[in-house]
């Protein structure tokens, strides 16, 4: 079972994952209940707080209590300032996501990239680039659902190539081919988003 959304409906994606997951069935499904393998948020708004120990998602889950899957967020630089989409606003204070992967994306013409979910119960590795990372001024343009499938595109044979190199138990940096300075050089010169 796989879920996803936008925005709002890719935080309601996360609970719902979460909660199909929770071996104390909060849904009460019984017998019935189907578990979620895929988890996938596009600009999905952060809904679990802080104060939890772990997001209790181990139980049906692909490796390690993470979902497959990742949350997907845009970026763009403004006045030399690499900004993230306005809807990660909660998860740059006290609020987090089910632990799944990280896609970043910041233009049509460059390639996402990927962070790994941690090999630890709880919070994902890559929670403290969220949370350090500015968000935009404006919930527009980055937050439109047109940048998320613009950008993501042809790119998407890409992420699961990665993700398929993870599972192999293969280690790669913090971002295909270089790394993040790499990949923010290569849009340097890109178009601004929708």
């Amino acid at each position: 079972l796989a879920v996803t959304g936008h925005s709002l409906g890719g935080g309601c994606a996360s609970m719902l994952a979460v909660l199909m997951n929770d071996k104390s069935d909060p849904l009460g499904f019984g017998e019935a209940r189907k578990t979620v393998d895929e988890l996938y948020g596009f600009g999905a708004t952060a809904v679990f707080h802080n104060s939890e120990a772990e997001t209790p998602n181990e139980y049906g889950c692909h490796f390690r209590g993470a979902f497959r899957g990742a949350i997907y967020r845009t970026l763009r630089t403004v006045d030399g300032v690499e900004v993230q989409d306005r809807a990660f606003n909660l998860a740059t204070k006290c609020f987090h996501y089910p632990k799944t992967g990280l896609v970043s994306l910041r233009s049509s013409r460059s390639a996402p990239v990927a962070y790994r979910s941690s090999g630890l119960q709880g919070a994902p590795r890559w929670r403290h680039l969220v949370q350090e990372t500015p968000v935009d001024d404006n919930l527009f343009p980055l937050h439109s659902p047109l940048n998320y499938v613009r950008w993501l595109g042809a790119q998407k044979k890409r992420v699961v190539e990665i993700a398929q190199v993870e599972q192999a138990g293969l280690v790669y940096g913090a971002g295909d081919r270089g790394g993040l300075r790499r990949s923010l050089a290569a849009t340097a010169g890109d178009p601004p988003p929708l």
